[in-house]
This record gives C-alpha cells, structure tokens and sequence, in this order.
C-alpha cells in the first residue's frame, strides 16, 4: 500500500519491507511505557487515559476476516478512528 501510494505521488515505484518482528513488537510498546517519577526513578505509566487508550488499541477482526488496529494514542488518531467508524471509545 504504501509503495502504491509513492507510486502515485511520484511516478516511481519503491521496494518496502516490513520486518514483522518489529513490527509485532510494536504492538506491546505501551506496555513499556515508563516515566521518571519524584525520586528520580522510572516507573510504569499509569493513568486513567492510557488504561483506556489501551482498551481500544488493539487489533479488531472485520466483518471480511481482515483486522484493524485502531490506534488511539493520540487524541487526533483517536477521533480520526472513532469518525470513520462511527462509533463510541469502548471496547464492548
């Protein structure tokens, strides 16, 4: 997709890979996520807005047995995603 894309823009077509380790990885990156605390000393992020950005950014299966992974680490992604799909910030 993203070769198509390039492709479209440009004129010029481009190799890309996707090393699905990584990629996979990235999937468990938030948690992660640590923050230094008073002391000086790192620990896990913890707060009401990531355990909720967490409950709806995983991967989703649809109706044609594809998945979407529905990002919503930022505010921006999260009411792109919940616009397209019409639909409320819960993961039920």
């Amino acid at each position: 997709m993203v070769s198509g894309i390039w492709e479209m823009k440009t004129g010029k077509r481009q190799k890309v890979s996707v090393n699905t380790q990584h990629s996979a990885a990235t999937l468990n990156s938030t948690l992660y996520m640590q923050a230094v605390n008073l002391d000086g000393k790192f620990e896990p992020v913890e707060s009401k807005n990531h355990e909720a950005m967490l409950a709806i950014t995983q991967l989703w299966p649809t109706k044609d047995g594809r998945y979407l992974l529905a990002h919503s680490g930022l505010p921006n992604l999260k009411e792109g995603v919940l616009g397209v799909l019409g639909c409320y910030p819960t993961p039920v």
